[in-house]
């Protein structure tokens, strides 16, 4: 997501307005690629709930790790 902010500001715009267009643009290109992941987690949870349960020892393990693996990552 950060490259498509980053691509629509590398170049110099050609005056206010024209910079205004392409934030907007890469803006709507970052709001699209983020719902997209969205999405995607969304699919992948649903997949991961179906095949496991909401209360199985699977996806306890899962969440414990996970949840270790995020506060491991911030600290």
């Amino acid at each position: 997501m950060a490259g498509i902010l980053y691509d629509t500001h590398k170049n110099a715009a050609g005056g206010r307005d024209q910079a205004f267009v392409e934030s907007m643009v890469g803006g709507a290109k970052s709001v699209a690629a983020l719902t997209a992941m969205v999405m995607a987690a969304r699919s992948d949870a649903a997949v991961f709930y179906l095949r496991h349960g909401c209360k199985s020892s699977t996806s306890d393990r899962f969440f414990r790790n996970f949840n270790a693996f995020v506060v491991e990552g911030v600290q």
